[in-house]
């Protein structure tokens, strides 16, 4: 078909679009390579641009290459005037500063139209990478959201419940929100458990702790009645003491008066008042010692009566805090052997399905590795070895002659590590996927292999052909993990 040209003419100055492009084919030099002689080329590209690119939605693929093609033929044409520029200023060699001075007019003004008109392009693929980069962000935030440390409280888990319950997946681009609303999941299901068992903890150590106050403020109460008592008996010894030493004062006085009475007899009855002192003296001798043989006695009893008090407080006391002890030490072992109970069930459970997980996937290498095993045997069959060699030659890869037994131990560690497909969250079908591949010189190293499904839950395609055809891409997340790998596999 004939090429068709619109030829806008600006006085002796043509602009020739052509296919409803831009490009300038043919100029005078002479007449246009002047100051001001491009300002209506100037206007008139700009104005048909702008004309081409009105109405059209940067988010569209379609019209976001409208918008490069555009920009492609404004370069076009800047591209063709400075070329012409540049050999009219070589022919015109004193005209060289102002042509040249035009020039750099002219790139400017040709880049600040294409940057113009690329402007909305440049701004939607800015949004669009900065929700992909917040993306990335909360799904990181959501792979590592389960993990408790021991020091951390059940109001922290809960706050970090709250939190994660009001990240909005919806709200992510398509590419995230699936393995986003996976991840939210697993993360709130083990924070729940984890919520109710560091609950349980810490109202069990509550309640430790006031079995322990109780039993203190009972050891202080008892402190105190025994001080009290100890008081009290100090006091009453004081004044005993002091009704002693008045009576024996009272008595002192009396023997004086006696002794002063006597003396005045003395001269008349001095034999009989001797005779009968001597009485008296020894008749008080034996009335004092008697009375302190009483008090002493009434002292013993007292003491002997407060050390059995005492020694029956101290008892109680001690049965009290022994009963409490073993309580506790009852409790405590009924607790752990619970614990203990928990733990070997879910061990055994876990156990229960770590085999099963196990007996699945060797029966599912039995059945590829038979699958690979006759595929082998056919290629060799068509090159004309017998099956019996082919057989050979199966048995001595398996036995590690050749490094695909390496590899093999390679895939193992990957599916053990990834536990799943890291782009959909399918645990079932995964297959070590490449993420630089062998055709591009990727290496077999960890940081290199990953986990993806061959088909998806739903029974779509899988994430490791969707990767393959560069359908996905893989997220920052995975990357960063991928980076903290050993370089090689050994």
């Amino acid at each position: 078909m004939e090429e068709k040209f619109e030829i806008i003419e600006m006085g002796s100055k043509k602009l020739i679009e052509v296919n409803n492009s831009l490009v300038v084919k043919k100029i005078d030099p002479d007449k246009v390579f002047v100051v001001g002689g491009l300002n209506p080329l100037i206007g008139a590209i700009k104005e048909k641009a702008k004309s081409m690119v009105a109405g059209l939605d940067p988010s569209k693929p379609k019209d976001r290459k409208i918008f490069g093609s555009v920009c492609g033929d404004i370069s076009s044409s800047k591209v063709f005037i400075e070329k012409k520029m540049k050999e009219h200023v070589e022919e015109l060699k004193e005209k060289i500063k102002p042509t040249d001075k035009e020039r750099i007019r002219w790139c400017a003004e040709m880049d600040e139209a294409r940057d113009e008109i690329d402007k909305p392009r440049q701004d939607w693929q800015y949004a669009e990478e900065s929700k992909v980069k917040a993306a990335n962000a909360v799904m990181k935030e959501l792979n590592g959201a389960a993990i408790v440390y021991a020091d951390t409280t059940a109001a922290d888990i809960a706050q970090r419940i709250e939190r994660i319950e009001q990240i909005d997946v919806d709200a992510l681009p398509d590419s995230h929100k699936d393995n986003a609303a996976i991840f939210k999941d697993n993360a709130l299901a083990k924070l729940y458990q984890q919520h109710v068992e560091v609950q349980k903890r810490e109202a069990e150590a509550v309640e430790l702790a006031k079995l322990r106050t109780e039993a203190a403020a009972r050891a202080e109460a008892e402190a105190e009645r025994n001080a009290k008592e100890e008081s009290e008996r100090i006091e009453k010894e004081r004044l005993a003491r002091e009704e002693k030493l008045k009576a024996e004062a009272a008595a002192k006085a009396t023997r004086e008066a006696e002794e002063k009475a006597a003396e005045e007899k003395r001269n008349a009855e001095l034999a009989i008042a001797q005779a009968k002192h001597e009485a008296e003296k020894a008749e008080q001798r034996r009335v004092a010692e008697a009375e302190k043989a009483r008090i002493a006695q009434e002292e013993a009893i007292a003491k002997a009566k407060r050390d059995a008090e005492a020694a029956e407080k101290r008892r109680v006391a001690d049965a009290e805090a022994a009963r409490i002890a073993q309580e506790n030490a009852v409790k405590e072992a009924e607790r752990r052997a619970k614990e203990e109970s928990e733990r070997k069930e879910a061990e055994r459970l876990l156990g229960i399905e770590k085999q099963r997980f196990a007996d699945e996937k060797r029966a599912a290498n039995k059945k590829n590795r038979e699958k690979a095993d006759r595929e082998i045997v056919a290629a060799f069959a068509e090159l004309g070895v017998g099956e019996h060699t082919a057989r050979k030659f199966i048995a001595s890869v398996n036995a590690g002659v050749f490094p695909r037994v390496e590899y093999r131990k390679l895939c193992e560690y990957i599916a053990a590590r990834d536990g799943h497909c890291l782009l959909c969250g399918n645990p079932n079908s995964g297959t070590p996927a490449h993420v630089i591949s062998r055709a591009q010189s990727g290496d077999d190293s960890k940081r290199n292999v990953i986990q993806l499904c061959v088909v998806r839950q739903d029974g779509s395609k899988g994430c490791h052909a969707r990767y393959d055809s560069s359908e996905i891409e893989l997220p920052e997340w995975i990357i960063e993990m991928l980076s903290s790998e050993e370089d090689i596999w050994k």
